[in-house]
């Protein structure tokens, strides 16, 4: 991907960022939305951290485009830490991950 394709799709990722957090969401999601942020080298672009009664996560976007995301359950008595990173990210693909992130517990846990 060259440096213009770059631009380009970290703007539309941006883009769905925003959109997804201005839409609905599942009651008692607490959502905190940072970016576009100035990214020189491998500096973060967006940061969406989301806090609900049943999950802490945190989405890091970087060019490229790739996300690392980091979450966790606050009810387990010893909460572990789960990463994952995610390549070649489209606009659907990054609402998908989320509407996913922010899905309630019960559901995306099978609690």
């Amino acid at each position: 991907m060259g440096e213009d394709e770059y631009d380009i799709i970290d703007v539309q990722l941006g883009q769905a960022i925003r959109s997804w957090a201005d839409g609905p969401r599942t009651p008692g999601v607490a959502l905190e939305v940072h970016g576009p942020l100035e990214a020189p080298g491998m500096d973060p672009t967006w940061i969406v951290r989301l806090t609900m009664p049943w999950r802490e996560a945190e989405l890091v976007l970087f060019r490229g485009p790739y996300a690392e995301v980091m979450w966790f359950d606050p009810r387990d008595a010893q909460p572990d830490a789960h990463v994952e990173g995610h390549n070649h990210l489209t606009p659907e693909s990054i609402t998908a991950l989320l509407e996913t992130l922010a899905s309630d517990g019960a559901v995306a846990d099978g609690r």
